[in-house]
């Protein structure tokens, strides 16, 4: 997942930006959502897995509340975070996110 080719000095802007969009919008703002979702792919292309697991589900509930809990963003989200969960060992966990994933996938199918 090679997301961002930025060094780790990024961080800071990353996370100062993410306070800023909080405070101005408001933290259940889709811009935030995004920004959480993009600062979960920074740290997992980094390997720091419990904090890109952090700031998924951190994003989640916010695309939830934005774009209804059977979007498929939504589900392209919970994808996201199965396969991290996979990498961090915990398949129990990635297994129940995947059955969602599936089901909103399905939904849309018919």
């Amino acid at each position: 997942m090679s997301y961002f080719r930025i060094g780790s000095r990024a961080e800071p802007f990353f996370k100062n930006a993410l306070m800023a969009l909080e405070k101005e919008l408001g933290p259940s703002h889709m811009a935030v959502g995004v920004h959480l979702r993009k600062l979960a792919m920074y740290y997992w292309d980094r390997g720091m897995y419990s904090k890109a697991e952090k700031y998924y589900k951190r994003a989640i509930p916010v695309y939830e509340k934005n774009m209804g809990g059977d979007h498929l963003e939504v589900a392209e989200l919970l994808d996201e975070l199965s396969e991290l969960l996979r990498a961090m060992k915990k398949d129990g966990d990635a297994d129940k996110l995947q059955e969602r994933v599936e089901k909103i996938f399905d939904k849309h199918e018919e």
